[in-house]
């Protein structure tokens, strides 16, 4: 027996399948539509491209002021140096060796100083660079050490004020020795635009031996390297005997 609706058209079993057939078409479609509006229709599912205008990552904005080949304070116009530290197996820059007493020997140079060695007092004067440093720490260490006419005037031109300066001034001028210092070389342990040490390895007749000096730039554009005493005032930091292990050549 066939089972009819109540229209008494077509069977009710048959009639069902065409329903449940079009609501899986609906279905079908609905998905459909759901990914292509999901997916492809949203910006955010799109690969961004990069901003143009966007900063680099990791960028750093340096401060450091780049050595220069001209520029550096002087107070007496020194210029034509660099600032850039000497190597070991770098060229020493071209520096006269007057004679200025019996075979002491005190170098001069018109880029680095000192622009004042004139007359018995203190040689002043260098450039703020590490060859400025170089020729201050020896040149007044060898002053006060007895080289200067003009103790006093050496002694606190050249010198840090401090405890250091005021035992050397309290000792009085002594007496050069009748063997005169020769350099021989030195090296530059640590530099800044404020402060410097620098190792020289100096020779006598009778010995071979190594002194660190150290010198401080006072004062700004105007100042001057100036020579860091021990509290004894004692103007070495310490010597001992031989050669320092590196050395750039330098001396008369």
């Amino acid at each position: 027996m066939v089972y009819k609706d109540s229209a008494g058209e077509r069977p009710f079993l048959a009639q069902r399948r065409t329903w449940m057939a079009a609501l899986v078409l609906l279905a079908v479609i609905g998905c459909l539509m759901w990914v292509i509006l999901g997916s492809g229709g949203r910006d955010d599912a799109k690969p961004r491209p990069a901003s143009k205008t966007a900063p680099p990552v990791n960028t750093r904005t340096s401060t450091a002021r780049p050595p220069s080949d001209s520029t550096y304070d002087s107070a007496c116009g020194l210029s034509g140096g660099t600032t850039t530290v000497p190597k070991i197996d770098s060229d020493v820059p071209n520096i006269e060796w007057p004679n200025v007493k019996n075979g002491w020997y005190l170098p001069l140079s018109d880029q680095y100083g000192p622009g004042k060695h004139a007359g018995s007092g203190a040689w002043s004067c260098y450039s703020r660079t590490p060859m400025g440093a170089v020729l201050a720490g020896y040149t007044i260490s060898m002053q006060v050490e007895g080289l200067a006419d003009d103790f006093t005037d050496a002694v606190k031109t050249g010198t840090m004020p401090g405890i250091g300066q005021n035992v050397l001034l309290a000792k009085g001028k002594q007496k050069i020795s009748d063997s005169p210092v020769i350099p021989k070389g030195f090296v530059i342990d640590r530099y800044s635009n404020d402060e410097a040490t620098v190792t020289f390895y100096l020779h006598t007749t009778q010995s071979a031996f190594t002194c660190s000096i150290e010198v401080a730039w006072d004062g700004g554009a105007t100042g001057d390297w100036k020579l860091r005493l021990a509290a004894n005032g004692q103007t070495p930091q310490g010597c001992i005997t031989g050669p320092p292990s590196r050395y750039l050549p330098w001396g008369p």
